[in-house]
């Protein structure tokens, strides 16, 4: 099915809507099973249409941005206190229950190939620090520039990943130049000023046509080599 972000900021929105009507079945005690069951289907089903959020080559902007991270950061949220009620969990044990399942919902798959995205990307920074799910992310033929990579890359960095799933970056054609490519072979190596933080496991990375220039590259052949990179 062909999805607008519209589309997909709905069908985010209501995977809670079909939770709380399981719910109250449930705690009714009642012989509603057949529409709780459907309602599970119907969740899936939703779910399974926005683990690939395909938006490329459309108008998406910054803004467009903004309310499909904030939408997947709220059904997170919303999943969590599901979760936290269920297993009556209090708020102070609210951390081991996320730390231990990561995010209940995330996209696995967000391709924004040419969609009119530029600099100043806090929101996709935010959603990508905290995930540990999301494993394709294409921004290809977008006007990040270098300070815009550079901030993704300063936020990711400021986690720990140790169960990140990101193995596929596609950046090609960002007008990324030798600061920005830097920041990203700064991902796939140890850090000695953050001795939690664990290198993404990134098996692709897509940086043609940028401007790299020599130290970009120097900085990546240096990544490459150490033992641990995942980068084919």
């Amino acid at each position: 099915m062909d999805y607008s972000l519209d589309d997909y900021i709905e069908q985010i929105g209501l995977l809670h809507q079909d939770e709380q009507v399981v719910d109250a079945c449930i705690e009714q005690h009642s012989d509603a099973a057949t529409a709780a069951k459907t309602n599970i289907i119907e969740r899936q089903r939703r779910q399974a249409n926005t683990h690939i959020i395909f938006l490329s080559h459309r108008s998406v902007g910054n803004d467009g941005l903004d309310k499909l991270v904030h939408a997947i950061l709220s059904a997170n949220e919303r999943q969590m206190e599901t979760e936290c009620r269920r297993h009556r969990i209090s708020n102070d044990n609210r951390g081991s229950l996320q730390q231990a399942n990561g995010n209940m919902y995330l996209a696995k798959k967000i391709h924004l190939r040419c969609t009119n995205i530029k600099r100043g990307i806090n929101s996709l920074a935010s959603l990508l620090s905290r995930s540990n799910s999301t494993e394709v992310l294409d921004l290809s033929q977008n006007e990040l520039g270098s300070d815009g990579i550079t901030e993704l890359c300063d936020v990711i960095s400021s986690q720990c990943h140790e169960q990140a799933s990101l193995h596929s970056l596609f950046l090609r054609r960002c007008q990324i130049g030798c600061k920005g490519v830097i920041a990203i072979a700064s991902l796939l190596v140890p850090q000695h000023y953050n001795l939690e933080w664990a290198p993404l496991p990134i098996k692709t990375l897509d940086l043609s046509r940028n401007e790299i220039g020599n130290d970009g590259i120097t900085a990546l052949a240096k990544a490459i080599s150490w033992d641990g990179c995942s980068l084919q």
